[in-house]
């Protein structure tokens, strides 16, 4: 009898203490909050591309989404640490990724642009039937208008050869029309007869010197 008793009390002490134990880690999690677990947000978006629309017009619309997109899913759970968003176009029944992008809240919050963190896929735009980028052309200044040169008319003059001027000739004075009068005293004219010479000869010759 004794020692079933002492049984019975060993085995409601380990029935007691296994309740203690128990009770414990019931009371600890209740009151201990639960702990926070951060996980990525995904969004995913189908644009479609409206009639007329240009290729950049579109990709321009699809950031602008895109950044609207991600900035709520921020906001609507603090426990998201990250956001992976994907951008899809729709064109006449096909569906082409155009861009993703994925960034954490840090990098979000210092720079909330998604061309920043995008990822861009070129065969987009001829998979959506936009056709292939024309590459840039240098753009040429448009011509001006050169001046036309005006006629200017001129009017020749005619060249006179020119006449050789003879050389002045002096001048005589003409006689006069009315004659001296004779009975006009006349000047005292020199004798012209050589000196030494007699009246009626010839005038000799003068001497010729001999050396």
């Amino acid at each position: 009898m004794a020692k079933r008793r002492y049984s019975y009390q060993w085995l409601f002490s380990g029935v007691a203490g296994l309740c203690c134990l128990t009770g414990g880690w019931i009371v600890r999690d209740a009151i201990a909050p639960l702990a926070a677990h951060a996980y990525v947000a995904r969004v995913d978006i189908v644009l479609d591309i409206q009639p007329g629309e240009s290729y950049e017009a579109f990709l321009s619309r699809a950031e602008t989404v895109a950044r609207a997109a991600i900035q709520r899913s921020f906001d609507r759970d603090i426990l998201t640490s990250e956001v992976y968003a994907i951008i899809v176009g729709q064109r006449q029944g096909a569906s082409v990724q155009v861009l993703s992008a994925q960034m954490s809240r840090n990098q979000w919050r210092s720079r909330p642009d998604p061309r920043r963190w995008a990822t861009y896929y070129p065969s987009a735009r001829i998979l959506l039937g936009f056709g292939a980028p024309t590459r840039g052309t240098p753009q040429v200044a448009p011509a001006t208008a050169t001046p036309q040169p005006t006629s200017i008319e001129v009017q020749s003059i005619p060249v006179v050869p020119s006449i050789p001027i003879p050389p002045s000739t002096p001048l005589t004075k003409p006689p006069s029309e009315s004659a001296p009068d004779s009975t006009s005293p006349q000047p005292n004219l020199p004798d012209q007869t050589p000196p030494n010479t007699a009246p009626g000869t010839t005038p000799l010759p003068p001497p010729q010197l001999v050396r």
